[in-house]
């Protein structure tokens, strides 16, 4: 979640947050010097009854996987993959043999037809229905009577009207799709036709009309049910989500399905939109606790994955743990497992367990040859930002954007990055860009909002990370930066209620209440401060600025030690992490600071310098080198270093009264030296 952030200096009495240098679903901070800104993206085993009628059975197409001879589909007991398995009824529902919705066919459909592999053992009366397959599975593209022109079977008009269906799904023609699949429907009117016409109607985004074509259906047949559920998702009936699915998932099925044929179970999706209509009825933990329900059920259900990482649901630890708890190998093979996982481990948090996704980066990078991967790049871009690396993490961004054009993954980091390295130009092209060509997407305003927030606009800013976040009230982002408009303006009630309101939506993330914590230190408040803060570390203790901003709470409470151990732990992790040094001055500023107040001189003198010896330099850490000889009564000394602050920022007015000082007393000691030299001169009789 690319989020404003404003890291604290305690040399001076700053009332606000400087403006971050950058703001940015997959939840990244951006820094500047005072404060800045990081922001702101099968089968399944299931049969019909055994006494059932084969009268009683529809044709069917071939289930995935499988291929059936004509005597098959008449003189045996039909199994459907997709019937409703009886502990998904309810007490008052049945399972019918004579509906049920088939998935899409085999990939090998096409080419078992052309090989004869489904015959007859009777010309007299073979009016079967042929399976005709799903337009996505098959990349033949040969006309209806060339398919046919080798088999002696002439196909009815049904399946004709079927072909023209899938072929013209398969082009996107979907009024020709609807056109044919409804003619279909009447003159047919089983339940394949029925699911495939509702299917239509969604892809056109009539989700209404699906609904109703399906609500007879759902009782029979999970695939049926599962797109039911989605139309009332897309049509906000959160609550007949749950009239369809159930409200949880029946306990002690975790692995129970077998999946020979290896396709995603069907009861893993249907636990992930359950996840989806508790995450929008704002019952996180209900949401959390379907999403893991899925992957435990199948770890291949990526939307559930996705759902977890982005909407930073889970802390580092529990991420780590989660992961690791998955049983890739039982459920996927050896394989297949170790793949899946390495794609997952690339996808978590940089902030901590750094070596171990490094490794699992390296091998889809070398083993899968996943180097020019987007998703791969993606995670090495997170971890550069992370790093504070935000050039680097740009030219990463850029090449990602390069191949895959506005990646919606991508997007939140590549927005803070320009804003971080105040690219306005760029900034400014892309948010149009955005705005052109995705005008309903969050990140679109949110790209505008850190624009306007880049050239302290805020007013301006606040109206576009509000429409962003009206858009996607899940949009972390737009919170964040939302908070960081009204804290570079000293607005701390306004900027706590926008990071109360992130905190709230994703409690795996630190950042809110890291943020939360500093508008509390910045208000004096520091009881409030060091509850936030600690949270914060609890959350997340591989983040260096949560550990300085701890340091500044109890350099203001005089604790100094604690200060100074919470300084050199944050510099530990910099230098662990390989973070830009340059970004972490002002922690090496607060270090020296600390030590000048215990009067350790010398040590403080020493953090002084290696800021002052940084490019380009700074004018703070020189005007501290004065104040320490200052202290030391090297006025001459003292005065060349305020000079020198002073050249690099002439309207400092600490450094200014410092300077006057300083003069002041170097007259008195001249004065009072010239003073001496005349007395020893002087005879005394």
């Amino acid at each position: 979640m690319p989020t404003p952030r404003n890291r604290q200096r305690i040399n001076r009495s700053s009332s606000a947050p400087m403006p971050p240098a950058s703001s940015s679903s997959r939840q990244t901070p951006t820094r500047n010097e005072g404060n800045s800104l990081n922001s702101p993206g099968g089968d399944n085993s299931i049969s019909t009854p055994s006494n059932a009628s084969n009268n009683d059975l529809p044709m069917q197409m071939t289930p995935p996987g499988r291929s059936m001879n004509h005597s098959s589909f008449r003189n045996s007991t039909q199994i459907d993959p997709l019937a409703t398995p009886s502990y998904l009824l309810r007490p008052d529902a049945s399972v019918s043999p004579g509906t049920y919705a088939t998935p899409p066919p085999s990939l090998r459909y096409l080419e078992d037809l052309k090989n004869n592999s489904f015959h007859t053992n009777s010309t007299k009366d073979s009016t079967r229905l042929l399976p005709f397959g799903s337009p996505f599975y098959s990349s033949n593209r040969d006309s209806i009577g060339n398919l046919f022109s080798n088999y002696h079977v002439e196909p009815k008009m049904e399946d004709r009207m079927r072909y023209w269906r899938n072929s013209a799904l398969q082009s996107h023609m979907f009024d020709s799709a609807a056109f044919w699949g409804n003619k279909l429907t009447s003159m047919s009117g089983t339940e394949d036709d029925i699911y495939w016409l509702a299917q239509t109607y969604f892809m056109m985004g009539q989700f209404a009309r699906a609904h109703r074509l399906l609500w007879n259906l759902i009782e029979s047949s999970v695939a049926c049910r599962i797109l039911a559920a989605e139309c009332c998702i897309k049509l906000e009936k959160y609550q007949e989500v749950f009239d369809i699915l159930c409200e949880e998932h029946p306990q002690g099925l975790e692995g129970a399905v077998h999946n020979p044929d290896g396709h995603i179970k069907m009861e893993s999706y249907m636990c992930y939109l359950r996840g989806v209509a508790y995450a929008q009825q704002a019952n996180l933990d209900y949401a959390k606790k379907n999403y893991k329900q899925s992957l435990v059920l199948d770890v291949r259900c990526f939307e559930a994955f996705n759902a977890l990482i982005a909407n930073h649901m889970m802390t580092n630890k529990e991420e780590w743990d989660f992961i690791n708890s998955l049983d890739f190998d039982s459920q996927c093979g050896k394989e297949d497992g170790k793949f899946i996982k390495l794609n997952y481990l690339s996808m978590l948090k940089k902030h901590e367990h750094i070596k171990e996704i490094e490794e699992a980066r390296e091998q889809l990078q070398t083993t899968y040859s996943l180097a020019n991967n987007a998703d791969v790049m993606l995670s090495r871009a997170e971890q550069l930002y992370a790093q504070c690396q935000f050039k680097d993490c740009l030219e990463m961004t850029t090449k990602i954007l390069d191949m895959d054009t506005h990646n919606q993954a991508c997007l939140p980091i590549h927005i803070v990055c320009l804003h971080e390295l105040r690219e306005k130009n760029k900034l400014f092209l892309l948010s149009h860009e955005l705005v052109e060509h995705y005008p309903d997407a969050a990140v679109t305003w949110f790209g505008v909002g850190c624009y306007y927030y880049l050239i302290s606009q805020n007013d301006e800013a606040r109206r576009y990370f509000s429409k962003a976040t009206n858009m996607d009230s899940r949009c972390g982002a737009a919170w964040v930066g939302f908070g960081h408009s009204f804290a570079v303006e000293s607005e701390h009630d306004q900027a706590i209620t926008a990071y109360s309101t992130a905190a709230r939506l994703f409690q795996g993330s630190h950042l809110p209440s890291l943020f939360i914590g500093m508008q509390h230190l910045l208000a004096n408040n520091f009881v409030a401060a060091e509850e936030y803060l600690f949270t914060s570390v609890q959350i997340c203790g591989g983040d260096p600025l949560a550990l300085n901003e701890l340091g500044v709470l109890c350099y203001h409470k005089n604790q100094l030690n604690e200060a100074i151990s919470y300084f050199e732990q944050a510099l530990e992790l910099v230098e662990a992490t390989k973070s830009r040094a340059h970004v972490w001055e002002t922690t090496w500023m607060n270090l020296g600071h600390a030590y000048r107040k215990m009067a350790k001189l010398d040590m403080a003198e020493s953090y002084f310098q290696k800021v002052s010896a940084m490019s380009p330099p700074n004018a703070s850490a020189l005007s501290a080198i004065g104040y320490i000889y200052h202290i030391k009564e090297n006025y001459p000394q003292a005065a060349i270093y305020y000079h020198e602050a002073l050249g690099i920022r002439p309207s400092d007015p600490i450094t200014q009264d410092l300077l006057g000082k300083c003069l002041e007393s170097m007259v008195k000691t001249r004065s009072s030296s010239l003073d001496q030299q005349e007395n020893i001169g002087v005879l005394r009789f």
